[in-house]
This record gives C-alpha cells, structure tokens and sequence, in this order.
C-alpha cells in the first residue's frame, strides 16, 4: 500500500559530497531505480529524509532534533545512505540527552530522598517551643 509522501527534490552533488561520489554512484538505483525525466526515486521516509538532506546541505551546522526516537531514526538513515559523520553527530546528540536526562532523573531522585528524610525527622521529633 502506497502511502503519499511529500516529493523532496534536490541535485544529486547536494546528496553525495564530492569525493564519494564515485563511491556512491549506484546509491539505491538497483532496488530504488529512475523514474521518468531522470530522477532518482528513493524508497525512504519523506519525514526523515527532510533531515538528512538538511545535514547535506549544511554539514556540521545542522540543527538535530531534540527527540531521541527520532534521533535514533535518523541514525539508520545515515547508515542507509552511507553518510558516518552525520551518524557519529547523531550517535554524539544521543549520548548528550540520554546523559542529561539521567542527570534529571537522578537530580529529581536526590531531591525526593531529601524531602523524605525531612519530613521522617520533622514527623519523628517533637517541635521544639
């Protein structure tokens, strides 16, 4: 079942820098091939590929999300195209937020251990007058 996805043209020399272009020449023609007038069709998330083309657009300086799911998505995507350092910069994002919310989770675990404690030594010792 086809599901409509919204086309995402871009050049071919956008997708695949320079030097890996040798490389990368077949990339997804053999199970994907030509459409009409030229184009490559790629059987690949429209959603995701949005992101991937961001980072081949703008390298280093692209803005990852947020969402480790998502992260975790476009890391396959990377893998799919060949594309290691977009990986790696996810890989790195992902390791940066699950770090962060282990660091809330564990801040927020302190913090009701110490609420517990003074309320056990509020309710067990009688106020003072």
């Amino acid at each position: 079942m086809d599901s409509p996805q919204p086309r995402r043209d871009t050049r071919f020399n956008t997708m695949i820098p320079y030097e890996q272009q040798q490389q990368q020449m077949g990339l997804g023609l053999q199970s994907n091939g030509l459409e009409d007038q030229g184009t490559i069709f790629i059987n690949r998330d429209g959603e995701l590929f949005r992101y991937v083309l961001q980072y081949m657009r703008d390298g280093q300086n692209t803005v990852l999300p947020e969402d480790i799911s998502l992260l975790r998505q476009l890391v396959r995507e990377a893998d799919f195209f060949g594309i290691e350092r977009y990986k790696e910069m996810l890989q790195m994002e992902i390791n940066d937020l699950t770090r962060q919310r282990d660091d809330r989770e564990n801040g927020l675990i302190a913090l009701r251990n110490n609420t517990a404690q003074i309320a056990h030594i509020l309710y067990q010792q009688p106020f003072k007058k």
